[in-house]
């Protein structure tokens, strides 16, 4: 099913209904209120509020989730009874700065600077000033009394049985008062069950363990990665519970998608950060706009994702790079692209190169026919840098890594599925990227290869207001 702009705006709309009057984390925490923007992978969770069968899809949904969180709520209960109260005991001395990020692999512990703030930490007060708490979304198993190089410690996956419970009860609790709130019946019981989902649970426990981190250490300043996450908000409510002297900040590290909803959405002043942080000129200009915070606190920092060194001047379309985002879901598409493209143009040469959080090994096991089977498709296990060094196109749906292809000289290929609502993070540049519906489509583009070939500089070009130079003295303006 295929949700319109209308049903779009209907949902963002009812959600911040039940999101933007309240002053409990709680609430903050649930996790399908925050809508992010209409993307397939996002907007699936929304689908049966609007089908036509009506009622019947929508207790069905509500029923199997509801089974399905009640389990989980009890298999996190028992994988925490033998937690004791969660301490934290890493002591690092003079930190006055705390960062959330990610943590996509295991290899970023060893990096020197992290994969999402990169030398924000250091150009701002120094590393040695700083601690990077680290989202885990692996599936390792690691203390988070363990430092890492760099002031690095991973927030965990479970803490205390009491800490738990308490959770599950407090999310239980506010179900029951979005049953019972003024609101579109399916809206108000689909979000009371969503709040036992595990995602709200995990925004909640994030939340929790920067509290017991905050306490502890008394930092002056919060990072954040800023996306239009739950967990952001709750961390940002979480913060200000405790001082409201710590300043908050968000970076908006990525790009600023079309129709982006939950990102540029006021909830009460706790929730909101004290300062926006933005990669680049368009979403600066874009939050200007939106009289998000004051505009004085809207601070154009810039990104290392800008290169500027010289790109390499195409003279073929022999390799095309595939660039699929990291849920399974949307990867699949582009990989049957793939699939198809390699056994119609068995000249040309197909690499596919994968999101770091997709794990290979269920990709492989849904599309086996992509281990070896085909001369011209290749699974990439090579460097980012590499595959872009020997590529000359890029096809892409919503992954922003289409930004650093075009650096290095890449022609940009949406791929538009049809009936699908348009992802492409390049939106506003129709004229000098080349669209795709099925494989016969590359015939027409291979065609016109010398018109594609002589926009490469434009296209560079235009990448400077998506991403910026990073510009540290822009960090001064926090302290000040």
């Amino acid at each position: 099913m295929i949700l319109t702009e209308e049903q779009y705006k209907y949902i963002c709309s009812s959600c911040d209904k039940l999101l933007t009057g309240s002053k409990d984390s709680v609430r903050i925490a649930n996790d399908w209120l925050h809508v992010m923007r209409p993307h397939p992978i996002y907007f699936k969770k929304y689908e049966h509020i609007f089908h036509t069968k009506g009622s019947l899809i929508t207790l069905i949904y509500i029923l199997k989730n509801m089974l399905i969180y009640s389990a989980k709520i009890f298999i996190r209960l028992l994988k925490a009874i033998n937690n004791k109260r969660t301490k934290v005991t890493v002591d690092f001395n003079k930190l006055n700065s705390l960062y959330i990020s990610h943590l996509l692999n295991i290899d970023q512990l060893k990096d020197q600077d992290d994969f999402y703030f990169h030398q924000i930490p250091n150009k701002f007060q120094g590393n040695n000033k700083s601690l990077m708490l680290l989202i885990n979304h692996t599936n390792e198993k690691i203390d988070f009394n363990k430092a890492f190089l760099n002031n690095k410690i991973i927030i965990p996956n479970t803490l205390s049985f009491f800490e738990e419970f308490m959770i599950s009860k407090t999310l239980i609790m506010d179900a029951f008062r979005l049953a019972l709130s003024k609101c579109d019946l399916k809206i108000k019981i689909t979000a009371a069950v969503e709040s036992l989902s595990p995602s709200s649970h995990k925004n909640l426990r994030v939340g929790i363990f920067v509290k017991h981190i905050i306490e502890k250490l008394e930092p002056d300043f919060l990072f954040t990665t800023f996306e239009g996450q739950p967990w952001e908000r709750v961390v940002y409510g979480m913060a200000s519970s405790i001082s409201e002297k710590i300043k908050k900040i968000g970076y908006q590290h990525a790009l600023f998608f079309k129709n982006q909803h939950s990102i540029s959405r006021q909830l009460k002043k706790m929730f909101n950060p004290d300062y926006i942080l933005c990669s680049g000129k368009n979403s600066y200009l874009k939050f200007l706009n939106l009289k998000f915070i004051d505009n004085n606190k809207i601070l154009l920092v810039g990104s290392n994702r800008l290169h500027s060194s010289e790109f390499k001047q195409r003279k073929e379309l022999k390799t095309f790079l595939i660039l699929p985002e990291g849920d399974l879901v949307e990867c699949l598409p582009l990989v049957d692209l793939s699939i198809s493209l390699a056994e119609m143009f068995i000249d040309i040469h197909f690499v596919i190169r994968l999101h770091p959080i997709t794990n290979r090994l269920n990709l492989l096991k849904l599309r086996p026919r992509l281990d070896n089977f085909y001369k011209n498709l290749e699974l990439s296990s090579d460097t980012f840098d590499n595959d872009l060094e020997r590529s000359d196109a890029a096809i892409y749906r919503g992954s922003s890594s289409i930004i650093k292809a075009i650096q290095k000289g890449l022609l940009p290929i949406y791929y538009d599925i049809i009936n699908q609502p348009n992802i492409d993070p390049l939106f506003d540049l129709r004229h000098l990227k080349k669209k795709i519906i099925d494989s016969s489509d590359l015939i027409k583009i291979l065609s016109s290869k010398q018109e594609v070939l002589d926009n490469q500089q434009k296209l560079i070009d235009n990448m400077k207001s998506y991403f910026t130079e990073f510009n540290h003295k822009e960090l001064n303006k926090i302290i000040t």
